[in-house]
């Protein structure tokens, strides 16, 4: 995947023991790093940039490889140019199944679970 607002994939160490996938380096860490970063002025056209960016790799994403699946705070990089990136494409499962659960609760949470307080 080649795209402005895609973490770009650099390589990959493919030794059992040590399984790891190398992306281009963010350097102001992920969109959360930023968000609680008290000394990064935060208006609402930053804001509304950072959006537009998810927004267009998103878009991306969905038209060249699917659904991401867990989008949040942390799978979004931020460049030196404060430009988004999103990453973590859960190609982790390529290595096999995630184990199985240890209790029901994770096949099933009722619908009051997720109520905001």
């Amino acid at each position: 995947l080649n795209y402005d607002h895609i973490c770009r994939f650099v390589g990959a160490c493919i030794e059992p023991q040590h399984l790891c996938l190398v992306y281009e380096y963010c350097p102001k860490g992920s969109l959360k790093d930023v968000l609680e970063d008290k000394q990064i002025k935060l208006d609402w056209m930053f804001k509304f940039s950072l959006m537009q960016d998810i927004c267009r790799g998103m878009i991306y994403l969905h038209h060249n490889l699917g659904p991401h699946g867990k989008l949040k705070s942390s799978n979004c990089m931020v460049d030196s140019r404060f430009s988004l990136k999103i990453t973590d494409f859960d190609l982790h499962l390529l290595r096999g199944p995630p184990p199985p659960p240890k209790d029901s609760t994770t096949y099933y949470r009722s619908a009051s679970a997720f109520k905001l307080q």
